[in-house]
């Protein structure tokens, strides 16, 4: 098994605001790591969600980093939804990582 390619994302979310990005998962990838990293130590939560539509994984952070690891067993285009749970905008800096066979 090795790292797949690292994509990278910086997006800003109003209060309470979701956020959607999408990327797509190739054949041969068995695991993603997903870390959100908000500007401002607020809560937030990830929710990935598979190509039919399936909740993978939610992951909720108090404050700081919130890290989201799951198991993967369908390619294709996942969705990962980042939730800005906090009373003002934050800005997050995203990067997913797929562990490939």
């Amino acid at each position: 098994m090795q790292p797949g390619t690292t994509s990278e994302a910086l997006v800003t979310a109003a209060p309470g605001q979701e956020l959607l990005r999408s990327f797509t998962l190739e054949p041969g990838t068995r695991a993603i790591a997903i870390a959100a990293e908000p500007s401002l130590n607020v809560p937030t939560q990830l929710v990935l969600i598979d190509p039919h539509g399936r909740v993978v994984q939610t992951v909720k952070a108090s404050s700081g980093v919130a890290i989201l690891e799951a198991p993967i067993t369908t390619s294709g285009v996942y969705i990962l939804k980042v939730v800005n749970l906090s009373t003002g905008p934050v800005s997050f800096w995203l990067i997913a990582t797929p562990l490939m066979e």
